[in-house]
């Protein structure tokens, strides 16, 4: 009723960003496998939203592939940017970070009943027909959605003062 329902936290507007396709630079930070705080700069990423139909008008749910593209710019501890193991560490946790970011603002959604991320249009790209065929209004539907959320990150490069 054009009032103000809810602030999204910094990490919620991250994921927006991710959910809408329009990543921006952003920092965050993760622990490596020593429990040393590494800062990485997300560069870019996009999400994929494919919807899950039981028959055609009947939504069932929502699986999200997002994507993120990041170079670590800061390692407080020494470090081991040389050892795949490392990275994958370090990869492993900006997935699982990306993972929360995503599904808490997919449950903001949810909760308020609003598709302020702009799912309906994806849902009715892939599939107009079984969209229009939908019993109530997509954010009605909201609620009741499964959401499954998968994350592929890649570290491109380093930033790390230290590698220079």
């Amino acid at each position: 009723a054009g009032k103000l329902c809810r602030y999204l936290s910094r990490e919620q507007a991250i994921a927006v960003g991710f959910l809408r396709n329009d990543v921006g630079i952003s920092d965050v930070q993760v622990r490596d496998k020593h429990g040393d705080l590494v800062v990485l700069e997300i560069d870019s990423g996009k999400s994929r939203i494919s919807p899950v139909w039981s028959a055609p008008g009947e939504l069932k749910a929502l699986n999200v592939q997002t994507e993120v593209q990041a170079s670590v710019i800061e390692i407080s501890g020494g470090g081991e940017l040389g050892s795949a193991e490392y990275t994958d560490h370090l990869t492993a946790q900006l997935e699982a970070l990306i993972s929360d970011y995503v599904k808490e603002t997919l449950q903001a959604s949810k909760d308020l009943k609003s598709d302020f991320l702009g799912l309906a249009s994806a849902v009715e790209r892939s599939n107009g027909e079984y969209f229009r065929l939908l019993d109530r209004p997509f954010p009605d539907l909201l609620p009741e959605l499964e959401l499954t959320v998968s994350v592929r990150g890649h570290l491109r490069h380093t930033n790390d003062m230290r590698d220079s």
